[in-house]
């Protein structure tokens, strides 16, 4: 990597340069180092288990490697980039939102807002309020009134963690306060700071043409618990809970159960009537931010 920081460093200025519709971008070296740390960690979904530096290992002929770290990081500042764009365009947006504020209209936040404070509140807050804050969310955006037969209960994860089952509440409820702000204070600056994986997440939510987020949501909180000190003590209590029920579950294998949906499935018809102007892409975003909304008490 430091023999060829120079081709590194045109492969930025190529994606960067002075042309780049990004006005406020990171480094070469916050790249070069977010760069890094993709190399080290990165694998493909479809592979459980990877030892580290999965792709560097998959590179067999030592002269082809300039190259391939070329092209590599090539494509990974296109990602970086993509994500970067659709941000600040927000920003703008929102901006000519707030001015029309002020001649007595709304203004209304975008997925791409919901995409930065979830990446944001991921990177930069502890393993226990990252789990309690996506755990509330996952339940929130899948439609569960209460968590299924299987999986623990808000009072059981309380225990585990030491505190009351009061303090869990309030404890949450701020985490919730934290994202409700993050969607109003997005900028530049605050975008140019997200690394790669942070921006990957935003990506996972507001550029793929059909998000998944209570995937994105759910994902996440499996990395924050997998990071709390009672990780081990979770997992032998979820798969002491979870036995029984898929042993029922074998047994009925062309019954689904039903679960309770959280938000109304049926619009008001003047939103109906709205949204039938609109792509899919356009009434999926607008779906999650109005669940976005709803979560945060927007």
């Amino acid at each position: 990597m430091v023999e060829h920081r120079d081709k590194l460093e045109a492969c930025y200025r190529r994606v960067f340069g002075a042309d780049a519709p990004v006005r406020v971008v990171k480094t070469l070296d916050d790249c070069l180092s977010d760069f890094y740390l993709y190399l080290l960690t990165a694998k493909p979904k479809s592979v459980q288990e990877a030892p580290e530096g999965y792709y560097l290992r998959q590179v067999k002929d030592p002269d082809a490697l300039p190259g391939w770290l070329y092209s590599t990081f090539h494509h990974f500042l296109l990602d970086e980039h993509k994500v970067l764009v659709r941000m600040q365009e927000a920003i703008d947006e929102y901006r000519l939102a707030v001015a029309s504020a002020r001649s007595g209209e709304s203004t209304e936040i975008t997925l791409t807002h919901v995409a930065f404070a979830i990446a944001w509140f991921n990177q930069h807050e502890s393993a226990v309020n990252r789990y309690l804050l996506f755990r509330s969310a996952y339940k929130h955006f899948s439609g569960f009134y209460v968590w299924p037969d299987n999986e623990l209960s808000d009072a059981e994860v309380a225990t585990l963690l030491g505190m009351s089952a009061g303090a869990l509440r309030t404890r949450t409820s701020r985490q919730n306060e934290e994202l409700k702000r993050l969607v109003t204070v997005v900028n530049n600056a605050l975008i140019s700071s997200l690394d790669n994986r942070s921006l990957m997440v935003a990506r996972s939510i507001c550029v793929d043409p059909d998000p998944d987020i209570a995937d994105v949501l759910e994902q996440l909180m499996g990395q924050a618990e997998s990071e709390l000190p009672q990780y081990d003590e979770i997992l032998a209590l979820r798969a002491s809970r979870r036995q029984p029920v898929d042993l029922c579950l074998g047994l009925l294998p062309d019954e689904e159960a039903e679960r309770p949906i959280l938000h109304d499935v049926v619009p008001h018809a003047r939103l109906m009537e709205c949204m039938s102007t609109l792509s899919p892409e356009q009434v999926l975003a607008s779906s999650i931010v109005r669940q976005f909304k709803a979560f945060v008490g927007m």
